[in-house]
């Protein structure tokens, strides 16, 4: 059940592992409207477990209209799910909804501390092309090439290809 929580952004110090109305409504077999109209009667409680936040987007089934998407954190997910009456199929989804925040939650935590890792690595490389002696010091280019250089003779990969592969990660 990969699609029950996502990341919210691609910039990993950013990032925090959502969910939303949705998805719960299409997992747990009810109405979006049913699960929006929760949300509102009892914003307040879920205010309480930091900022609701929302998106306004249009969805497949909506005729091209704008609808108002809300993203809910785990506990604002796990409020959510209280609510919600305890038949099969809620009970299954949110067992699922529990497991799949565990899971994104590991693999933004391993991806963070991949990056704090990467990061001095990162910093020591500008540093080397910075004080090269045929680094020109009217631009950034050389930083750029050097890295894709580097990129493409470690993984075999063009810098577009790693990044096509990069977005994948989302889905």
């Amino acid at each position: 059940m990969k699609g029950l929580a996502f990341l919210t952004s691609p910039d990993l110090s950013k990032a925090e592992v959502v969910t939303n109305h949705v998805v719960i409504a299409e997992y747990a077999g009810i109405e979006r409207k049913s699960v929006r109209r929760l949300i509102n009667n009892h914003k307040n409680d879920f205010e309480n477990f930091g900022r609701l936040r929302f998106e306004i987007t249009t969805l497949p089934d909506s005729r091209g209209q704008k609808v108002k998407i809300y993203q809910l954190n785990r506990n604002q997910a796990m409020l959510m799910i209280t609510y919600l009456d305890n038949t099969e199929v809620v009970r299954n989804f949110k067992i699922a909804l529990v497991k799949r925040f565990d899971e994104m939650e590991k693999e933004l935590y391993a991806r963070k501390f991949a990056r704090a890792v990467e990061k001095p690595k990162g910093v020591t490389l500008h540093q080397a092309i910075s004080e090269w002696n045929h680094y020109p010091r009217h631009g950034n280019i050389w930083h750029t090439i050097i890295r894709s250089l580097l990129a493409t003779t470690v993984t075999g990969l063009t810098k577009k290809q790693i990044q096509a592969r990069d977005i994948d990660w989302r889905k």
